[in-house]
């Protein structure tokens, strides 16, 4: 298993974010997770990437044990063993969209040359090289959408995160975006775990897991 969740709890205060989730996530499924807002979805991201810790349970990724590691050491796992998609897209307004996408090979140690090659490459795949130079406010939501995609997939992760990935956009260019999010995952035979209140995505992963109230519902 890419993933391995087991008896995962997570409160911010007296609100119970995570109630003893269970999840597993082989290589190449792709899982959606839907329910009401506040449900725990975002959260669940959060804790399987090392962005939050749990304060009970136990997350694996990759057979790596999330919860043991030091801050630092979450950062170099969500370089290099996971990608992440943000709702927002999270694109450094400073960069083109081939430096963001070569940013977390550059963050890796990569020298420039290959880090933009791999960058170019990504890009073209996703349909998006020919806006290699533009920085992301010269971007359409759509094409922003595919370089964060590009972003998270060019280090090979073994797990994709994906929360919201169609939020603010028209129903066309949200299945666009999905299309391209699945194909590059399946070929890179990357584990998809994606965080959607969309039911045109949802019917396109392998699984769907509904939360309600920090639980796996269903």
């Amino acid at each position: 298993m890419v993933l391995t969740a087991r008896g995962v709890t997570k409160r911010y205060g007296d609100v119970v974010a995570l109630d003893g989730v269970d999840v597993d996530i082989a290589a190449g499924e792709v899982v959606a997770v839907v329910g009401p807002s506040g449900a725990g979805k975002t959260s669940l991201l959060k804790v399987v990437s090392g962005v939050l810790t749990a304060d009970h349970g136990e997350v694996r990724v990759a057979g790596v044990a999330v919860g043991g590691l030091s801050e630092a050491e979450r950062g170099v796992l969500r370089r290099t063993t996971c990608g992440l998609v943000f709702q927002s897209g999270m694109l450094v307004a400073e960069l083109t969209a081939a430096e963001n996408v070569a940013l977390p090979l550059l963050l890796g140690g990569a020298p420039w040359s290959g880090a933009a090659r791999a960058a170019r490459e990504w890009l073209d795949r996703l349909g998006v090289d020919g806006q290699a130079d533009r920085r992301p406010d010269a971007l359409s939501g759509g094409q922003a959408r595919r370089v964060a995609i590009a972003r998270a997939l060019v280090h090979g992760p073994a797990l994709v995160l994906a929360d919201e990935p169609t939020a603010a956009l028209d129903s066309r260019t949200g299945d666009a975006v999905v299309t391209a999010l699945l194909t590059a995952a399946r070929a890179a035979d990357a584990a998809v775990l994606v965080v959607t209140h969309d039911p045109a995505v949802a019917r396109r992963a392998h699984r769907v897991i509904e939360f309600r109230d920090g639980r796996v519902a269903a």
